[in-house]
């Protein structure tokens, strides 16, 4: 894995010679913890272009060594600058590292950019600034709904009518969450999912209490 700096690929870019801008996320194992003056990369941990001009969203980066290997080490809290392609500073943010239960460690940086394209997200760490490119995408142009936008209906199985789906659901109860599907859940609006969310909510429960006995 390596980092691509914003210039580099401006240059290119305008040379023509850059189609895309491709995420740097990794899928390999995080480093064992160690000194955070190893880092000697910013990376993402999302697909290029998932994320949407005109809403809040929630971007995850990590730190990686010189080889690229994501680390579980870090600093507490990670202040970056996002630059516009043009060069200018569009926001300045701060991100608590979070890694507990996990491999690699994350910064969640929550940004709201108006106008789509790529952008570099910038930070210092040991007197080293390191930056990432990422694309904020224009919206509507996304083959899925994003964070805050209406599922699409479809008939998902239920315990009437599994489509084939076997196990249908891994609880040793049946899930309420079965009952219906996703085009009845829809149409039926919030009173009969609040009603769906409870029973959940109460079996849930049970089975905590189970294994606290």
């Amino acid at each position: 894995m390596s980092s691509f700096t914003r210039r580099g690929f401006f240059g290119l870019a305008a040379g023509g010679l850059v189609a895309a801008c491709g995420s740097s996320g990794s899928s390999g194992s995080g480093s064992s913890p160690g000194d955070e003056a190893t880092a000697a990369a910013l990376i993402s941990y999302f697909p290029d272009g998932i994320y949407l001009a005109g809403r809040k969203e929630r971007l995850p980066f990590g730190l990686a060594d010189a080889d690229g290997v994501p680390l579980s080490a870090g600093p507490e809290r990670l202040e970056a600058t996002v630059m516009s392609a043009s060069g200018e500073k569009v926001a300045a943010l701060t991100a608590s590292r979070r890694v507990e239960g996990l491999p690699r460690a994350y910064y969640p940086f929550e940004m709201e950019l108006a106008q789509p394209g790529i952008y570099s997200l910038e930070a210092k760490v040991n007197g080293q600034t390191l930056e990432q490119l990422f694309t904020i995408g224009v919206p509507g142009s996304l083959s899925f709904p994003g964070a805050g936008e209406p599922l699409e209906p479809f008939d998902t199985p239920t315990t009437t009518d599994s489509r084939g789906v076997t196990p249908l659901c891994t609880r040793p109860e049946p899930c309420p969450f079965h009952e219906l599907t996703l085009t009845e859940a829809l149409a039926a609006g919030r009173k009969d999912l609040k009603k769906i969310t409870d029973a959940n909510e109460k079996h849930s429960e049970k089975l905590r209490l189970q294994a606290a006995a």
